[in-house]
């Protein structure tokens, strides 16, 4: 089972070493200065970011978020919703995977990053998202659906790909002064307001680059 060799020698090893290096970068967070208006840091690119929809598009949103905590339920139907009515909407996502905020946070971090080295990043991030669970049948049947075997998941998640990429994404996550999960991004500007879609869209639609 998934569950069982989650929870394997290697696969515990590894969360254990990024969360560990997680902490450290949290631990080192600087204060913010007074005033300051946070901005994504360092910005959006192509070339590196885990990303779905069209680039160059008229809006580009940037998530930072966790697998697992209650607070990242509401982003599935909200990332559903955009790249239904916004095709022409850049998602991104960047892990802010705090140790603390989730007991299978890091885990799941690397399981998604070991989707994405299977091209599967989104299918799982889906998956996950929609989990209310997160018990062995639970992850097993995730990747399942995301098109995804696990035993070479696993592999890959002892093996602790993704964990350079999850790491400089909580690094860019106290660069652009998120402290909380999720936090969006839209066009580089912090977003402010509540995660329903209808004014997520609104924020996208008045962010829109003029065609």
């Amino acid at each position: 089972m998934i569950g069982d060799d989650l929870d394997g020698a290697g696969a515990l090893r590894a969360a254990e070493q990024l969360g560990a290096r997680l902490a450290r970068v949290l631990e080192e967070r600087p204060e913010p200065a007074p005033g300051t208006r946070p901005a994504l840091s360092p910005p959006f690119a192509s070339a590196r970011d885990r990303y779905e929809g069209l680039y160059p598009g008229r809006s580009t949103l940037v998530i930072f978020a966790a697998f697992g905590p209650r607070s990242s339920h509401p982003l599935g139907a909200l990332i559903a919703h955009v790249r239904e009515h916004h095709p022409d909407t850049c998602v991104a996502w960047r892990h802010y995977a705090d140790p603390g905020a989730h007991p299978r946070a890091v885990q799941l971090a690397l399981a998604a990053e070991a989707a994405g080295a299977a091209a599967r990043f989104w299918p799982l991030t889906r998956e996950l998202l929609a989990l209310r669970h997160d018990g062995p049948d639970d992850l097993h049947g995730a990747l399942l659906r995301a098109g995804l075997d696990p035993g070479h998941t696993v592999e890959a998640i002892s093996a602790g790909v993704g964990a350079d990429r999850i790491a400089d994404d909580l690094a860019s996550a106290v660069a652009s002064g998120v402290t909380v999960s999720p936090t969006l991004f839209v066009n580089g500007e912090r977003y402010r307001g509540e995660l329903r879609p209808a004014m997520v869209v609104a924020a996208l639609d008045a962010a829109a680059t003029p065609a």
